[in-house]
């Protein structure tokens, strides 16, 4: 069986086979290697706006292809007889070429005119066994099967996967026109279905391409200045029915519908708008999945008339879709179509053409060519079994696998359990009636993790003999693997669910266990590409070692460890603390001893104090109780746990200096000092504490009362009577006062006489001159 090859139609338009070469453009093209990596070439001899088509032989050698006016063959020569066919520079869909059932060397060419033109619908048939197998047309040629026509074709097996159902619609109505084409050739009577638009009015809505889904129920249809249409059809029948409307210039509308494409699971829709001045161009994804399929279009890309020029659509041998634009000098492409919204991913001006251009045309071909079993592996994992499906084969059809490791399977779906971690080609084979199509591809089988046990244990100790204990489910993971980078792990409650990765253990770090003294949980441990071996976690819970008797109490005084010294925060060294809890444990025993603020830290082993000789209780001033926990280095086991270990700090009796000062009453420089109140006012309400004073040489002082003393300053100490005995220094200053001294002023200063001349006027007053009392008062 020969089959259709994709190409892209515009300036000098040449085709080549699904999986090797597209000629289009002005004589140019793209070629396809085996992995689907396109390079551009340039000899194509085509001229032409829209509509082309091609044939290569099985091998994806070029036979032929045309524009549906000329014929070429592989040598880029005119076929004899070649020239002449009706179609049209300017029609969507102008050439396709049909091999005739049953035979290996005729083939059909159908032709549509442009703009519902007289030419109509026709077809010639092509002997490619003639002219040294060139090729030549034969008489049959220009067979007029009905006018005027649309522009568009689509061409899919029938349900027995041998014969051809040819659609096209007509003019100035709304009638699909299904022939069928046998080994007898095609039948002079259509099957003739009356649903959806009538096509008719501006020639313009001749404008648009009409596709077949993948499976074939499902044919989609543009047409251009009226809307755009999904309808179901029958392979069994040739009937279409339902129209459901995807597009209608009823309603706002952006551009004129012309491409479409079909993802290459049928999931999707991708429909195209020509940029039509002033309308810009458009490309929406449809999802035929979604419940109201209209409204679940995606706006991928826009643009100006003079910026994104779109095109027709076309599905390629790789998978993806191609977007002609005309003018252009590169495709654009959907790389891939079969995912929704623009994850898709579509890049506009992805293919460079080697300095060629694109018209707007793509080509048409028979669907079902494009029909290569699609091979969707689940879990390819050493030693683990992984699931095979092939989609998309026909009813009935045997299918037969090859791994690629020298063992074989068969069934649309299977499984197959590889031995060895490599990367295989896995070939798949569908056989029915119709022959023989397969399709193959690497798979890489990726190794498990390595695990250094499978089955570990988790001991932890008990706080209150109770049974349970909560358990850091999250140590068990340097025991189980060398390097956890890359991998994850989850923990389950039974074996079932860890196979599965079913009902994962939330709260891994702060697990109890279930069942007293010990439960089994189930480790699964995953790598990157999602092969997985689970291990065995037993969780046991043991009563620690370390006698009720233990405790320890260490006190400090409060210092500036955090920048005061009344805020109850001081620092602590807890080095012989962990070394008297070794000494409960036989010598020669390799412990871990690490310390903790609370009972879930020390159990789920996390926020261990980090430096146990400078350690400040600043989360907990004056009193905090730490948790010691005690491991084996040996086998990580718990062996005590509990809060043995207080903190105390004392605080500091911080006093303010006080001063007494009194008057020198005799000059001697020396003054009895009144201190019955003196300790009270020092303290200021302190108790238990001693008071001791020393002079400046640090010679002990005795206070008396009276205390008698010149000036002088005393130091004092005030000391705690408990604990740590923590004291602070301050002082008492005695300050002696000098008493002042006054001088009597002599009678000549106090003393005058009345001295009026004349008695009568003499009244007992004088004026006296006191500028000398002040001086005379205090002696200088």
């Amino acid at each position: 069986m020969k089959r259709l090859i994709i190409i892209l139609c515009s300036i000098n338009c040449l085709a080549q086979q699904q999986a090797a070469n597209w000629y289009f453009g002005s004589n140019a093209g793209i070629k396809f290697d085996a992995a689907g990596n396109v390079t551009a070439v340039t000899d194509g001899q085509l001229n032409t706006l829209e509509g082309c088509a091609a044939l290569s032989d099985t091998n994806g050698n070029l036979q032929m292809y045309t524009d549906g006016m000329t014929i070429y063959n592989k040598n880029h020569q005119i076929m004899p007889n070649g020239t002449g066919l009706m179609g049209n520079v300017s029609t969507t869909q102008s050439a396709t070429i049909v091999p005739k059932p049953a035979s290996s060397n005729l083939f059909y060419v159908f032709t549509l005119d442009a703009f519902a033109g007289a030419n109509g619908f026709r077809y010639s048939v092509i002997d490619m066994a003639a002219n040294g197998g060139l090729g030549e047309v034969t008489a049959e040629k220009n067979v007029l099967l009905y006018t005027p026509s649309n522009e568009k074709i689509a061409v899919l097996k029938h349900s027995n996967n041998i014969d051809y159902w040819v659609v096209t619609h007509g003019w100035n109505n709304n009638a699909f026109y299904c022939h069928l084409l046998t080994a007898s050739g095609v039948g002079a009577t259509p099957v003739v279905s009356n649903v959806g638009v009538v096509v008719t009015g501006d020639t313009y809505a001749n404008l648009g391409y009409m596709k077949f889904s993948p499976d074939g129920n499902k044919i989609a249809i543009c047409n251009s200045f009226i809307n755009s249409e999904l309808l179901d059809f029958n392979k069994t029948t040739g009937a279409v029915s339902n129209s459901l409307v995807l597009r209608s210039r009823t309603m706002p509308i952006e551009g004129y519908d012309y491409g479409v494409e079909f993802s290459p699971d049928g999931s999707k829709l991708y429909l195209s708008t020509l940029s039509i001045f002033p309308v810009p161009a458009y490309l929406f994804q449809f999802d035929l999945n979604a419940t109201n399929i209209p409204n679940s279009a995606t706006l991928l890309a826009t643009g100006p008339t003079t910026n994104l020029k779109v095109g027709a659509l076309q599905i390629a041998p790789n998978g993806k879709i191609y977007m002609a634009s005309r003018g252009n000098p590169n495709l654009s492409v959907i790389n891939e179509p079969n995912i929704l919204g623009s994850a898709c991913n579509f890049v506009y001006n992805s293919i460079s053409l080697n300095g060629k251009t694109c018209q707007i045309g793509l080509p048409s071909f028979v669907s079902s060519f494009f029909y290569s079993p699609n091979i969707i592996v689940a879990n390819p994992c050493q030693n683990q079994m992984a699931q095979f499906q092939v989609t998309n084969a026909p009813a009935g059809s045997d299918v037969n696998w090859n791994f690629g490791d020298g063992t074989t399977g068969s069934g649309a779906t299977t499984s197959h359990s590889y031995a060895t971690a490599n990367t295989f080609t896995v070939q798949v084979t569908v056989t029915n009636q119709s022959g023989t199509i397969a399709n193959s591809q690497f798979i890489t089988v990726f190794a498990k993790p390595t695990l250094l046990t499978t089955n570990i244990s988790l001991k932890q100790c008990d706080d209150n003999t109770y049974g349970f204990s909560v358990f850091n489910l999250n140590e068990v993971k340097s025991a189980l693997v060398s390097t956890q980078t890359g991998l994850l792990f989850s923990f389950h409650k039974t074996q079932t669910n860890a196979q599965n990765n079913f009902l994962p253990i939330v709260n891994i770090q702060n697990y109890t266990n279930q069942t007293i003294n010990s439960e089994t949980i189930f480790v699964r441990i995953q790598n990157a590409n999602g092969c997985f071996k689970t291990a065995t976690l037993q969780l046991l819970v043991s009563t620690t070692q370390i006698p009720n008797s233990f405790k320890r109490t260490l006190t400090e005084c409060d210092n500036l460890a955090s920048g005061s010294i009344t805020d109850g925060v001081a620092t602590f060294d807890f080095s012989q603390t962990k070394q008297d809890v070794i000494s409960l444990f036989p010598s020669g025993q390799l412990l871990d001893v690490s310390f903790y603020q609370s009972l879930s830290d020390a159990l789920s082993e996390t926020n261990p104090i980090t430096s146990i000789t400078s350690y400040s209780n600043s989360n907990s001033p004056n009193l905090q109780n730490i948790w010691i926990r005690v491991e084996s280095q040996t086998n990580n086991d718990c062996l005590g746990l509990g809060q043995y270990l207080k903190l105390v700090v004392d605080r500091i009796p911080v006093v303010q200096p006080q001063t007494l000062t009194q008057c020198d009453d005799n000059q001697d420089g020396s003054v009895g000092f009144d201190t019955s109140n003196l300790e009270s006012s020092l303290l200021n309400g302190l108790t238990n504490v001693a008071v001791s004073y020393a002079d400046q040489n640090n010679n002990a002082v005795t206070m008396t009362n009276p205390f008698v003393t010149n000036s002088r300053v005393l130091n004092v100490k005030i000391k705690n009577t408990f604990g740590k005995q923590c004291e602070f220094n301050s002082s008492v200053t005695f300050v002696v006062s000098t008493l002042p001294q006054i001088f009597a002023l002599p009678a000549s200063l106090t003393t005058a006489c009345d001295d009026e001349a004349n008695p009568e006027n003499q009244d007992g007053k004088v004026a006296f001159d006191t500028t000398a009392f002040l001086p005379t008062i205090l002696g200088n």
